[in-house]
């Protein structure tokens, strides 16, 4: 990659923008009745942008806000409420030049100052955000010293040049700033409406929000209705007029309830069993998807036994991936040797050297380096894994604990928990090892990364690297792509030597998906899909 002048980059931005509503084909006649139900997994956290981490709150927040960018029904970065952007030559400074028409969903304008104001709050050590790596991954000017409390939330590079323009002050260059401006926790919120309800404002009767919907009903563990905000930029070219999620943790009672024509589209897991069956009977409907997302192992190495980095090798030794992938899931998941996946398009890290081995001389390794750590048949390996309560992870967590049984005799206790109490005990380093997906928030190796730097918010194993550190800082001034590509693979090669987390498999999202719903995509390997891109058939 080379560099080049704002005034190339701006002019690009340009010719790419078109009306990211429901793109309908001519002759399909429209449903009456626009409305959708989908299983959301689980119930959220918070609706808050800046309280949030998870894919349950996410997929829920994308349509009740929208950022400077988002993405389209393929996952591309597409114009929101920015309508273009241009940098400087080296990449640190971006100027963003807002829509005219955007607005709250109360009426009122939506400005830069909103962003402003939203960013520094995301970046203020009070508001304790759980995703605060959304800024430090994007370099802004005094960020890193804000976090830490040695600045004020103010001194973040970010103004408002006037109503309408934004800039952005970096402290290192960020070729790949603008893929990052759809990420959930950049989303604008109402300064007006926080002030006044403080943690209550995200309740439907204070709410206020800029996205395509608006909250009408929140009923705890039962559901969440949107419905269509007429007040959104981009009103008139949407169809789908009110959506409701349900928190339903079972996949197979969300299945039931698909088939007796209760949901219109199920949640990211379908039972293998259920899988095979349906791809014969009901092939239209099973929509597989791949996905930018890691399901992963992460460990608590502050703590017997996993500060041993010796116990952590064995354990990701003797975990047959291909077998979990192939058979335990069986949907075109992939095995994983590496934080992030083999993108033809792109980056593609070398698994470890080990990958190569037969199980059998994987096992002998692993049962050496336990011995070594002091633990056999008088001692045997105990620890807990924790996952959110779901058929799904508890599935692959019995697979990983009978291998690891088998092999070395571990004990291991397996503790399913609810989503809040789950991402509560992680975050509070409480839980020993706990089963996670990761979803890329932008098409960029980094944002896998980057949640294992020092300082990140994300990741709570306390693994902690200089050198990973500097690694990750010496990217963003890579001159190209391929030198940039070079540090992420010296990157890997470290994380997978220390081995704070262990790779199991590459993402697949497999939905039932009526066939009357239009605009549904399977070949968008983001996580998030709009319901603004929706519309329903009539039959």
């Amino acid at each position: 990659m080379t560099l080049w002048g704002s005034l190339t980059l701006s002019l690009a931005l340009l010719s790419s923008i078109h009306v990211v509503g429901a793109e309908i084909p001519s002759g399909v006649a429209l449903s009456p009745h626009q409305e959708l139900v989908i299983n959301n997994v689980a119930e959220p956290a918070s609706l808050d942008p800046h309280k949030t981490l998870g894919s349950p709150e996410a997929s829920i927040m994308a349509n009740l806000f929208e950022g400077l960018a988002s993405f389209d029904p393929r996952g591309e970065i597409v114009p929101g409420v920015a309508v273009r952007w241009e940098s400087t030559p080296d990449f640190k400074r971006w100027t963003l030049y807002l829509r005219t028409e955007a607005s709250w969903s109360n009426g009122e304008p939506l400005t830069a100052h909103d962003f402003v104001y939203s960013w520094q709050r995301l970046a203020d050590p009070e508001t304790a955000a759980p995703y605060v790596d959304a800024l430090l991954g994007m370099r802004l000017e005094n960020i890193d010293e804000i976090v830490s409390g040695k600045q004020p939330s103010g001194k973040l590079g970010i103004c408002a040049i006037d109503d309408h323009t934004l800039q952005l002050s970096l402290s290192s260059p960020v070729p790949y700033l603008s893929k990052m401006l759809a990420n959930f926790p950049l989303y604008p919120i109402h300064q007006a409406t926080v002030e006044k309800f403080g943690d209550k404002w995200t309740s439907p009767a204070n709410w206020v929000g800029n996205g395509a919907y608006k909250i009408d009903k929140w009923l705890v563990n039962e559901r969440i209705v949107l419905l269509r905000n007429k007040n959104y930029w981009d009103n008139l070219n949407m169809v789908i007029d009110k959506v409701t999620f349900l928190p339903l943790s079972s996949d197979e009672s969300a299945v039931k309830r698909y088939l007796a024509g209760e949901i219109d589209i199920t949640g990211r897991n379908l039972p293998t069993e259920l899988f095979k069956e349906f791809k014969h009977t009901m092939a239209e409907e099973v929509q597989a998807s791949p996905r930018l997302a890691l399901y992963f192992y992460e460990f608590n190495i502050r703590q017997a036994p996993f500060n041993d980095p010796r116990v952590r090798r064995a354990l990701s030794l003797v975990l047959n991936r291909e077998w979990i992938s192939s058979s335990v899931l069986g949907q075109g998941q992939l095995p994983a040797y590496t934080f992030n996946s083999r993108d033809p398009k792109g980056f593609q890290p070398h698994p470890v050297v080990w990958s190569s081995w037969e199980p059998q001389q994987r096992q002998v390794e692993a049962r050496k380096l336990l011995q070594e750590a002091g633990y056999g048949e008088e001692k045997p390996l105990k620890f807990t894994l924790s996952y959110d309560n779901s058929e799904y992870n508890k599935k692959i967590a019995l697979a990983a604990a009978a291998m690891w049984r088998e092999t070395l005799g571990a004990e291991v206790r397996l503790e399913g928990q609810e989503w809040r109490s789950f991402m509560e005990n992680r975050a509070a380093a409480k839980l020993q090892m706990s089963a996670l997906t990761w979803f890329s928030d932008y098409n960029e190796p980094s944002s896998f990364l980057n949640i294992l730097i020092s300082n990140s918010s994300v990741c709570t194993s306390g693994y902690s690297s200089q050198y990973f550190d500097d690694l990750m800082l010496r990217s963003l001034s890579a001159t190209t792509v391929e030198e940039r590509y070079q540090i992420y693979q010296a990157a890997e090669d470290q994380l997978m030597l220390d081995l704070p987390i262990i790779p199991l498999f590459h993402v697949v999202t497999v939905r039932l998906v009526k066939p009357d719903i239009g605009g549904y995509r399977c070949d968008n390997p983001m996580r998030v899909f709009y319901m603004k891109d929706l519309y329903r058939i009539k039959r």
